[in-house]
């Protein structure tokens, strides 16, 4: 975070984001991670505009761009978890 504060870049922690690989699809139940995911979606997309998303573990990361196919079959969430994964 410091690395990219100090080069300029506005660096934002939504507030209501939650912890992704305690419920990742693969460690616990679906239904679990889609909960999460559509948490994580609210607190990302709810308000600022991000030009992009930045996760510092990968399994993190590699969750987050699964949005799309978990929440694939929901229609209040599916349009929204495919534009998360495009960030």
């Amino acid at each position: 975070m410091r690395v990219l504060q100090k080069n300029g870049c506005e660096v934002v922690i939504p507030s209501g984001q939650g912890l992704l690989r305690r419920f990742a699809p693969s460690f616990g139940s679906r239904e679990d991670a889609r909960r999460l995911a559509r948490r994580n979606i609210d607190a990302v997309l709810g308000g600022d505009v991000f030009d992009s998303i930045i996760s510092n573990a990968a399994g993190c990361g590699s969750t987050l761009k699964e949005y799309g196919e978990l929440l694939a079959d929901d229609p209040q969430y599916a349009a929204k978890a495919r534009e998360f994964c495009e960030a």
